[in-house]
């Protein structure tokens, strides 16, 4: 049948059945219309930073509707980034487009939903879980209503204003993180907030309660230490003063010590001596963590892994099934979380799963100790309980920290998981959660926050 074809096709073209006479397919030309809030410029964020780059389509002017268009499809599958021309004024977000010839307004609650997006919640999750936090003020269905609800957005701009503003809110950040904060403590505060809105249409009386809340979600500067006490020269990395050619060391800024302090059950404290401990109380960061135990019989086990539950998100059966293989009673994270408070470890009903930052700040990075022949970079003095986990993830630790980094990779939500033991100690990594194809089951040490 091919020689065949070969031999009909100049006939075909002759008599009409070719397609010489089609005109050559034309690039797609995809189109938003954006609306300015205020006078500043607005752009396709390609690269999903906090700025307006070079290359990233944009538009600039006073308040009103403008045009966007371009060939490539990233128009429409990269966020929206509003910078105000006015310095004191908020950074806007919006998600994107996801379709053609949307028209689309960045709000603060566009932002505090491309805050969710931004953390690995799927779109439409992240926009229903919105809409049903603001219930008490009955939004639409879609994304179009979070731009009408237009007072709510006025009453939440200036409530964002006066956090910004205060100087005592968030010291020692930069305005970009702070930012980032308050967009975040907004997130967790938006079912009150909502409430509150619709029993009496404005926010500002809400400031303390939302200082409070921005108080709790950073408590205190959790990056205090390295650990690092001695100095190197490239070769030995033992050295007691810092070479002249090698400036800028750790050991040299002079920051305060890693600091501990153990704890009965009681949450009492302890003496360093002391050979048995429950807990242990970071003396810089002021938090407390679970110490583990060398005991397969209690889910308290050094070596126990568990499935990743978190909020809304519950893991899959595969997920279920390889955490707990014997079927075992507590095998998620927030099962283990609800036994662990019942038990009041150290007289605490607040223990929670920790963030990944928060894990962080127990990496000691001048650690030279060793457990099983592998470095391990916490203080084992005060945490000899790094057990092994499953599938040589060991050392690995869960956090409640979404992050979108893999998902070229197939793996629409990971957690990021801070390592403690192994060559790569110190670092992180981002481990898919309700993955089908890749199901995980990582090591856990919940945390607290108590007042003294």
């Amino acid at each position: 049948m091919t020689p065949l074809a070969c031999l009909l096709a100049p006939l075909l073209t002759a008599c009409g059945g070719g397609s010489t006479d089609e005109a050559p397919l034309a690039a797609p030309d995809y189109r938003l219309t954006v609306e300015l809030p205020q006078t500043g410029t607005l752009c396709v964020n390609l690269n999903q930073n906090d700025s307006c780059d070079a290359g990233e389509p944009a538009v600039s002017g006073t308040a009103g509707a403008r045009q966007l268009s371009g060939t490539s499809p990233t128009l429409l599958t990269s966020p929206l980034l509003f910078i105000p021309a006015d310095l004191a004024a908020l950074t806007l977000t919006h998600p994107a487009a996801r379709l053609d010839g949307q028209h689309l307004t960045p709000t603060p609650l566009s932002t505090l939903l491309q805050t969710r997006i931004g953390e690995g919640v799927p779109p439409a999750q992240a926009l229903a879980k919105v809409l049903a936090d603001l219930a008490p003020l009955q939004p639409g269905q879609d994304l179009a209503a979070l731009a009408q609800l237009t007072a709510f957005n006025q009453a939440l701009a200036e409530l964002a204003l006066a956090a910004l503003k205060d100087a005592g809110t968030l010291p020692g950040m930069s305005a970009s993180e702070r930012q980032r904060q308050i967009w975040l403590g907004l997130v967790t505060l938006l079912p009150e907030l909502g409430q509150h809105f619709a029993n009496s249409p404005e926010l500002l009386s809400l400031q303390p309660r939302f200082a409070a809340v921005l108080k709790q979600q950073q408590p205190r500067a959790l990056i205090t230490a390295s650990g690092v006490t001695t100095y190197s020269d490239g070769v030995d990395y033992l050295l007691t003063s810092e070479p002249a050619d090698h400036p800028g060391q750790d050991a040299s800024l002079k920051q305060s010590p890693l600091r501990y302090r153990k704890l009965d059950n009681q949450g009492q404290p302890l003496p360093d001596s002391a050979t048995q401990w429950d807990c242990v109380e970071d003396l810089n960061t002021g938090l407390i963590w679970e110490k583990k135990l060398d005991d397969p019989d209690s889910p308290r086990d050094l070596h126990r892994a568990f499935a990743w539950e978190f909020g809304n998100y519950h893991p899959l059966q595969d997920e279920l099934d390889y955490a707990c293989p014997n079927g075992e009673a507590i095998c998620t994270t927030e099962q283990y979380r609800q036994w662990l408070n019942s038990q009041q470890l150290c007289g605490i009903q607040n223990w929670r799963l920790p963030h990944a930052q928060e894990l962080m700040s127990l990496q000691h990075f001048g650690s030279l100790s060793q457990q099983d022949g592998q470095i391990a970079t916490l203080d084992v003095r005060y945490f000899p309980d790094l057990g092994t986990g499953f599938n040589g993830f060991d050392g690995y630790y869960w956090s409640q920290t979404l992050t979108p980094s893999r998902r070229l990779e197939s793996a629409p939500l990971s957690v990021i998981a801070p390592l403690f033991w192994g060559d790569d100690a110190g670092t992180d990594y981002p481990t898919p959660v309700q993955t089908p194809d890749d199901t995980n089951a990582l090591q856990l040490r919940l945390v607290a926050e108590v007042t003294r």
